[in-house]
């Protein structure tokens, strides 16, 4: 009977070598893949316009596609909530805006609906628009009072036609605040422009 060659030895051992490779290169991709950032969920419900600080999150583990939710300790400088949160929710990044150095947050009526399309988040031009009956002067004249309003959503003790949008709260630059809320007190009705208005 003849010897084995040497040559079957090696193959053999350069065989076992690979399947161990093959099998050690598998773990450490799954656990890559296994590996989890922690996430921002709210700590507490987080209504629409609230600044949102790290007080509010709590860290969690959970394995998600993307970069659709907040991780833990990211959280932007004077972030804004621009829709519920939930306790416990994790945190979508689409959630959140940057707060307007300077703004408040109000609760405004429009003499008409939203229009449609309006996303939270998106910039609002509200317009003063006195009813035109009697006299014609100069102080009845149409004129914006903000610019700047970002919309936040519908107005959170909006119920029943309120709901439709005549009801919204927004952050507007405090500057422009007295001049909303003077025309509010005065019964002026307000319109809303999406994106535009006079330059």
């Amino acid at each position: 009977m003849s010897r084995p060659r040497p040559y079957l030895d090696l193959r053999f051992l350069g065989g076992v070598f690979l399947i161990v490779l093959a099998v050690i290169l598998a773990v450490v991709a799954l656990q890559r893949s296994s590996a989890t950032a922690p996430l921002a969920a709210a700590s507490r419900p987080i209504a629409p316009g609230e600044t949102v600080s790290e007080d509010d999150l709590v860290a969690v583990s959970a394995r998600v596609p993307g970069d659709i939710y907040l991780e833990s300790g990211k959280l932007p400088h004077k972030a804004v909530a621009t829709r519920p949160i939930a306790a416990g929710e994790l945190v979508p990044r689409s959630a959140l805006a940057a707060q307007a150095a300077g703004s408040d947050l109000l609760v405004v009526t429009l003499a008409q609906p939203m229009p449609t399309g309006v996303a939270r988040g998106e910039t609002l031009v509200l317009w003063a628009a006195p009813a035109r009956s009697g006299a014609t002067t100069p102080d009845l004249k149409a004129h914006i009072l903000t610019r700047e309003a970002t919309y936040v959503g519908p107005g959170s003790s909006a119920s029943g036609a309120v709901a439709k949008g005549s009801i919204i709260d927004v952050r507007v630059p405090t500057a422009d605040v007295e001049a909303v809320v003077t025309a509010q007190g005065q019964g002026i009705p307000i319109l809303a422009v999406q994106g535009g208005g006079e330059q």
